[in-house]
């Protein structure tokens, strides 16, 4: 359990979820390790950001963009390629926006 205050997460507490990063695809913003804190009461894109999904049976953690053709998976570590995916396929299901970060010094 965390005991963090609800102003440092935006006011919200009832709907944060707290999560290890395992990975290095975000490299250099989050590293392999870090805890997340995702809010799952942000299921729907509304501007680009760092988001947890569901895609082709993984969870994953990437920064997301809305694009015509669907949406646009970013990593932050460079050593990965970006992945665009059709929204209306079913092959992504965001489970949240990402909104926190705990992180080893």
């Amino acid at each position: 359990m965390y005991n963090i205050p609800t102003a440092l997460l935006g006011g919200k507490d009832q709907n944060i979820v707290v999560l290890r990063v395992s990975g290095y695809s975000m490299t250099s913003r989050i590293d392999d390790g870090d805890r997340i804190f995702v809010d799952i009461s942000e299921r729907t894109l509304r501007a680009e950001g760092i988001y947890l999904l569901r895609a082709n049976d993984s969870f994953l953690v990437k920064i997301v963009q809305w694009k015509p053709d669907g949406i646009k998976l970013i990593s932050q570590n460079k050593d990965f390629d970006s992945v665009t995916l059709s929204e209306s396929s079913g092959e992504v299901q965001i489970i949240g926006r990402v909104v926190g970060l705990f992180a080893k010094l």
